[in-house]
Order: structure tokens, then C-alpha cells, then sequence
């Protein structure tokens, strides 16, 4: 059961990753765990930043959360992206309220070390 929860929750991220977002800003802190560099994610328009970086080609950068992030309403559309190779930690927080909406699975290849976990999400993918 644990198994398909991450492999839902990594399907919902990818598909978070790879859309047209209203805000973006760059996160203002990293944080190394393990001599790996991460973006520290607080809100919803950091979330996004990170998307817009990995969906133009920097699929090896990392991300956890600090905190929930909740979305304000609305549907966000989702589109795939391939070969994510970071890790994305979502550190045991939950992101609220994205409506996700679009045709096809939300990834089509995870490489094999490529990680998402930690992640909790509510709303509709």
C-alpha cells in the first residue's frame, strides 16, 4: 500500500512540475543534507520556480519542503515531462488544494535514481 501511495504522490508531483504557473519566485534558502544541495520550497509560488526548473531541463536539482503549501483555488494543467533524477522530499508536509486536470499520466520515466517521498497532497489530480 505504502508503494502505490508514493507512485500516486510522485505522479501527482510530476504532473506539478511541469505546468504554466501565475507566480514564480526563487526560493531564498538551500539547505545541504548529506553534502546534497536542496531547495528549500515555503510556498506555492517557490513550488513552482522549482517546476519551471526542472521542466526546462534541470532534472537532476533537489527539493524539500519546509512547511504545507496551499494553493488558492482554481485547476492547474499538468503536462509530462520525462527522466526526473533529483529527489523531491516532501519532508512529511502536505500540499493543499491543487486541482490538477489534463490527458495521459502525469510521467513517463522516473530514472533510477531519481526519488520523490515524504509528500502528502490534497485536491484532485
Amino acid at each position: 500500500m505504502k508503494n502505490i501511495l508514493v507512485l500516486i504522490l510522485f505522479f501527482f508531483v510530476t504532473n506539478l512540475l511541469a505546468g504554466e504557473w501565475v507566480s514564480v519566485s526563487e526560493p531564498e534558502n538551500t539547505r545541504k543534507i548529506d553534502g546534497i544541495s536542496f531547495y528549500v520550497i515555503t510556498k506555492a509560488d517557490e513550488l513552482a520556480w522549482f517546476a519551471e526548473q526542472v521542466n526546462s531541463g534541470k532534472m537532476t536539482i533537489n527539493a524539500i519542503l519546509s512547511n504545507d503549501i496551499v494553493f488558492e483555488g482554481g485547476y492547474f494543467r499538468g503536462q509530462l515531462f520525462n527522466n526526473y533524477e533529483g529527489v523531491f522530499d516532501g519532508n512529511g508536509y502536505t500540499i493543499w488544494g491543487l486541482y490538477c486536470y489534463g490527458a495521459g499520466y502525469f510521467i513517463d520515466t522516473l530514472k533510477y535514481n531519481g526519488v520523490v517521498k515524504n509528500i502528502f497532497q490534497t485536491g484532485k489530480i
